[in-house]
């Protein structure tokens, strides 16, 4: 269903993180930023819909499985391993965005943080003070890992239309400004 989404909402991530580069820049580098919006407006995808209807339709489904779901017995060692997998995966990419701090490597760090975030929002009932502490520290995290890889797809586009609308140079400029910020985030 991501996947289905995923041009959308790339379009909309573009355009709002353009709009908030733009408040840091000034001069030429803001009127760059405001003509590369012209061109995602002119290129951005929307959803259509038949990406709608595959998408409701999806969810029926999902939603159908998950009703059909049984847990038996178990306790909290049913979720006792799955905890313990995501939080030791989110170590490792951790690990791996501190010795390759590359835009894939703090996308799976991002990934790592919420899911941990939802986890320990499920299993919050269990131990309130602890699991909501965790769970809002995550969401912190989350949220500025998610403005970093929100520049690294501003970047990317702004790459894919180097030449078709806007010069080398001036890609190269949001680019910059949009590495500058993620160095910030970092």
């Amino acid at each position: 269903i991501g996947r289905l989404l995923s041009p959308a909402r790339d379009t909309e991530v573009i355009r709002q993180t353009l709009t908030k580069l733009e408040t840091r820049l000034s001069g030429n580098r803001r009127i760059i930023a405001d003509r590369l919006r012209q061109h995602l407006d002119q290129t951005g995808l929307l959803e259509t819909d038949e990406v709608h209807g595959k998408v409701l339709s999806s969810l029926g489904r999902a939603k159908r499985r998950f009703a059909q779901i049984k847990v038996q017995n178990g306790g909290f060692d049913v979720l006792e391993a799955g905890l313990h997998a995501t939080y030791r995966k989110g170590r490792r990419a951790l690990a791996r965005a501190q010795l390759e701090p590359d835009d894939e490597a703090f996308h799976d760090l991002r990934k790592s943080v919420q899911q941990h975030w939802r986890q320990m929002l499920l299993v919050s009932r269990a131990w309130p003070e602890m699991c909501r502490a965790r769970a809002s520290a995550a969401r912190d995290i989350a949220q500025i890992l998610g403005e970093e890889h929100d520049h690294a797809v501003l970047a990317a586009f702004a790459d894919t239309h180097r030449n078709n609308g806007l010069a080398s140079e001036e890609i190269d400029i949001i680019q910059q400004d949009c590495r500058a910020r993620q160095l910030e985030l970092q």
